[in-house]
């Protein structure tokens, strides 16, 4: 940051014309002084918060503040003295992630970089796979044999929620346990997994290599209760349909009732009659 050649090329070249008009000594303070306003300006852009930056600090600060309020209220209503510099566990979060907002910031990201370099970052934190799976023997490792029926069981090395079974006859299935959710019909906030319902995924849909995990889970909407209406049990699930995470719906309507080792398929219309004995149970209590 001393003479023209540290200057912007197009100010510096500027720069040398006026000077060659000078004396030498006057020249050089010229070439100096410039040097060091332009320096100058150069550190303010570099360390200037972006709107980008400020617009975060901001939501940051005000979701940080509800967190406080909330562990206010914890604190009155436990008759304990609130203290601001407590740990925060939402708080941290919020900290963490700002953290983690800046640092994007930093390496300049912006417009399309931004949005792929979100899309890598929210796969890394969902341990998914950024390259697809190729289902080759380096990726697997034996993890048991089911001693009932002689099915070996494999885990893949890059997505361990992923599973090859290999049957005695020689036939090979997978099925990956965080690719299908159950929900509720009856209530969306009821997610829940059940074997029964989540097979239906990869029956409808096998899993196929090269295979790239979704970010998004396949959604079951199931109807699941017990005819008697007893907490916690059931002995009647229905399975409705299949929300697949592009957006589209696949009807199922499969219906079934508890049997003495295993569940029996049935019609709709007796799902229907073990349906409405549940909800009577229900008014007589």
């Amino acid at each position: 940051m001393g003479d023209c050649c540290d200057m912007e090329p197009v100010k510096a070249q500027k720069c040398v014309g006026k000077c060659k008009k000078m004396p030498a000594p006057l020249w050089w303070l010229s070439c100096k002084f410039s040097g060091i306003k332009w320096g100058i300006k150069a550190f303010i852009r570099r360390h200037q918060k972006s709107a980008m930056e400020l617009w975060v600090e901001n939501e940051v600060r005000l979701a940080i503040e509800r967190e406080q309020e909330a562990d206010r209220k914890d604190c009155e209503e436990r008759g304990k003295k609130y203290n601001p510099k407590d740990f925060s566990y939402g708080s941290e979060i919020y900290k963490s992630a700002l953290r983690a907002y800046k640092s994007l910031l930093k390496d300049g990201h912006s417009g399309m970089s931004w949005a792929f370099t979100t899309s890598v970052l929210t796969r890394m934190m969902k341990n998914l796979p950024l390259t697809p799976l190729n289902g080759t023997d380096d990726e697997w490792h034996e993890c048991g044999i089911r001693n009932a029926d002689g099915v070996v069981d494999y885990q893949n090395y890059r997505k361990s929620s992923l599973f090859k079974h290999v049957h005695p006859d020689g036939t090979v299935t997978y099925n990956d346990i965080d690719r299908a959710v159950c929900v509720d019909a009856e209530d969306k906030g009821d997610v829940h997994h059940f074997g029964l319902c989540t097979s239906v995924v990869d029956e409808m849909f096998p899993i196929t290599f090269p295979y790239i995990p979704d970010s998004k889970p396949y959604k079951v909407v199931d109807r699941i209760f017990d005819t008697k209406g007893k907490h916690g049990e059931f002995d009647t699930v229905g399975i409705l349909r299949v929300e697949c995470p592009d957006g589209t719906v696949k009807l199922v309507d499969r219906y079934y009732k508890e049997g003495e080792k295993e569940w029996i398929a049935i019609g709709k219309d007796e799902f229907e009659l073990r349906l409405q004995s549940y909800k009577d149970s229900l008014n007589n209590k």
